[in-house]
């Protein structure tokens, strides 16, 4: 998985003299931030991923990456882990919808907050609904190059990213060392195979349907590099491949009296990792 934490998050953004970090799914250091854009992966040879485990990861991936536009929803659960050592868990629920190579809107409504996200073309807009503020960035005329733009330059992520890079199977493997299948599972009563890989932060899950689509259903992450362990996971939901969808629905929607703010692009010290 490339990232190797999933957040969607609006660091980059400030007001006045004063920045505004407003987290989507987690609270991450920026030593989990840096960890997430190494590119520790090791050679396929020295990768220990069960055969069956690696054909189904990339059949899911060619049902994705085939699609010229695609829609899912999610319910997700995370974990923030206080000073303490207890976790408290949070929810919400995200939709997303994206149209290749370069239309995403998406949305997350959730116990902290609510937002909504819109990539047109080279314009990436992002609403936070709770604080009535808004930013807009330009940005490479791809969904692929977008994320690594936000990524690299603005500390952000898309939700689930690996779902809508134009090869998730790259963006997947990327870090993997081990993968096994567990066996068969249920999500939703929906018949799944259970595969189960390793990475040096992260270990995670994914449930896969066993229908000739292979769309997931389920998928957990551990995070073993922050203290506490905190997990994400996300179930999926009314899948739609090749729908139409209008370009109306790509334009963002401001409210007029909403307030428009910058992004502040990151600044590393030196010596400080991508």
């Amino acid at each position: 998985m490339k990232f190797q934490f999933i957040r969607f998050t609006m660091t980059a953004f400030a007001l006045s003299l004063m920045i505004l970090t407003v987290i989507l799914h987690s609270s991450s250091s920026h030593a989990e931030t840096n960890a997430a854009k190494e590119k520790s992966a090791k050679p396929a040879s020295e990768k220990m991923i069960d055969f069956e485990a690696d054909e189904l990861l990339k059949a899911m991936s060619a049902t994705l990456e085939s699609a010229k536009s695609f829609s899912f929803k999610a319910h997700v659960n995370f974990d923030d882990v206080l000073e303490s050592g207890q976790k408290i868990q949070y929810g919400g629920d995200i939709e997303i919808k994206v149209k290749r190579p370069n239309k995403i809107v998406a949305s997350f409504d959730g116990d902290l907050v609510e937002k909504n996200l819109w990539l047109d073309n080279d314009t990436l807009t992002i609403l936070n609904k709770d604080n009535n503020f808004y930013g807009q960035l330009a940005v490479p005329s791809t969904i692929d190059e977008t994320v690594d733009f936000i990524l690299d330059n603005y500390d952000f992520t898309i939700p689930l990213a690996d779902l809508v890079y134009s090869n998730p199977y790259e963006s997947f493997s990327e870090n993997i060392q081990t993968g096994v299948v567990v066996g068969d599972g249920k999500v939703e009563g929906n018949d799944c195979v259970h595969l189960a890989f390793e990475q040096e932060y992260i270990d995670w899950q994914i449930w896969i349907n066993e229908s000739d689509r292979h769309l997931p259903c389920k998928l957990v992450i551990n995070y073993k590099s922050i203290e506490g362990g905190p997990q994400y996971n996300a179930e999926f939901s009314d899948w739609k491949l090749n729908d139409k969808i209008e370009d109306s629905e790509f334009k963002a929607l401001i409210p007029e009296e909403d307030l428009k703010i910058e992004f502040i692009k990151m600044q590393r010290v030196k010596g400080d990792k991508k």
